[in-house]
């Protein structure tokens, strides 16, 4: 008789043995992963923390306060909430040219005369006011700060355009003024300008975005001739937005887009976004316009190889009267536009004041 094997009921087989169990266990942490995988993995969260370390979110605004008397702390709110690190505001109407805290750690520099009528200032944190050197007030409507940050040279302008009901010649003399800031601003140095500048731009696509809001006058023709000369572009007209986030100034059932930041045509590669905030009550009439700007925080200023106009040479009285001269007699007798004269300018100015030679400062040179 066969006698068979009796296997137990409780018998188990060997897992050492068993081909058809799944002995993986779940990765954790990635250390189950091959040695290969888990150093590309390393390296690219690396590459990715060094990238965040060099890149800086900057926000610049502008805002027509009204009036900075009583409102200091309505505005260090707006700016914390905000993320504001630099805020250009207009109409302060404080005397005096001096840079004051006004809480927080932020830090006022303005201008003022002793009429109270309009005042000009920038206000800057913690992190901005640690690297000011220079500081121009040019009048109670114009003022601009030289600021070293992360390895550049930030030129940041706040203007207060006069009005359009305003005389010709004040006009004319703050538009003289604006030029004296912005031609003195170095090739390699970034430039910021932040502004109520009265004047409707509208949608100028050849010198500008495509996307801003009414249509354009004649003060808009002159911010766009500024524009043009210095190269510069208005950052507001560059991103699509409704048109709450449009408009910067309401009064009386009006609406119209009248407060600007302008920078750099080769620096719109390093703008995230450009918007009004609608429902701030700091201000009566205007609304706050945010710029968020990105920039490169290697220690190298950056440097675009491009041949510029030599503006500061206008300040020497030999190369400035054959200027005008060369002008008048381009446009006298003649029908210009703002477009015929910018580019007569310009054209004059290669001429007369020479380009740079587009090639990048030596190193250790003093450019400012």
């Amino acid at each position: 008789m066969m006698q068979t094997n009796m296997i137990p009921d409780n018998a188990r087989t060997s897992s050492r043995n068993d081909a058809q169990s799944d002995r993986r266990e779940a990765a954790r942490n990635g250390l189950r992963l091959p040695y290969q995988e888990r150093i590309r993995l390393k390296k690219l969260a690396q590459r990715a923390q060094k990238r965040s370390k060099r890149r800086r979110d900057i926000s610049v605004a502008t805002l027509n306060v009204g009036s900075m008397t009583g409102r200091s702390r309505e505005v260090v709110d707006l700016i914390e909430r905000k993320r504001i690190n630099v805020l250009c505001v207009q109409e302060t109407k404080w005397k005096g040219k001096e840079a004051k805290e006004i809480g927080q750690g932020y830090l006022l520099f303005y201008n003022g005369d002793g009429n109270r009528r309009n005042g000009i200032g920038i206000l800057l944190d913690s992190r901005m006011k640690e690297g000011v050197f220079e500081v121009s007030r040019v009048s109670d409507q114009l003022i601009a700060v030289k600021v070293s940050k992360e390895g550049l040279i930030v030129n940041i302008v706040s203007a207060y355009a006069p009005q359009p009901g305003c005389e010709e010649e004040e006009k004319v003399e703050f538009w003289r003024q604006l030029g004296d800031p912005l031609s003195s601003v170095e090739e390699r140095e970034e430039l910021w300008l932040g502004g109520d500048l009265n004047g409707h731009v509208g949608s100028a696509e050849e010198v500008n975005g495509i996307h801003g809001y009414g249509e354009r006058n004649d003060q808009g023709d002159q911010i766009l001739s500024i524009a043009g000369m210095f190269g510069l572009v208005v950052a507001d007209t560059y991103f699509s937005k409704p048109e709450a986030k449009k408009v910067t100034f309401s009064s009386g059932g009006r609406k119209s887009q009248i407060d600007y930041i302008m920078t750099r045509r080769r620096s719109l590669k390093t703008l995230r976004d450009c918007k009004g905030f609608p429902g701030e009550e700091v201000a009566n009439q205007h609304r706050p316009v945010v710029c968020k700007i990105i920039i490169q925080a290697d220690g190298t200023p950056k440097y675009n190889g491009m041949k510029k106009i030599k503006w500061w040479r206008l300040k020497k009285l030999l190369y400035k009267e054959e200027f005008v001269t060369k002008i008048k007699e381009r446009i006298s007798g003649k029908e210009t536009t703002w477009e015929i004269l910018s580019e007569n300018m310009r054209s004059v100015a290669t001429l007369v004041l020479g380009e740079t030679s587009g090639k990048a400062p030596k190193a250790g040179k003093d450019t400012w």
